[in-house]
């Protein structure tokens, strides 16, 4: 009786585990995924403005 309640309780952490890394992993990506389109909009800015004033060297 006990190990069968050991087990039950290691399955259900191990599942409770495993569904806590798929949501971490999903913000991860949408995290990466809004700094690479935030990164890729400061770069055209900086563009732009090197376009519109540019610098002698």
């Amino acid at each position: 009786m006990i190990n069968t309640g050991v087990k039950k309780n290691r399955f259900l952490s191990v599942s409770m585990v495993l569904k806590a890394g798929k949501e971490a992993r999903l913000t991860t990506k949408k995290q990466v995924k809004t700094l690479i389109i935030k990164s890729k909009k400061v770069v055209i800015k900086d563009f732009l403005k090197r376009v519109k004033n540019p610098i002698p060297y």
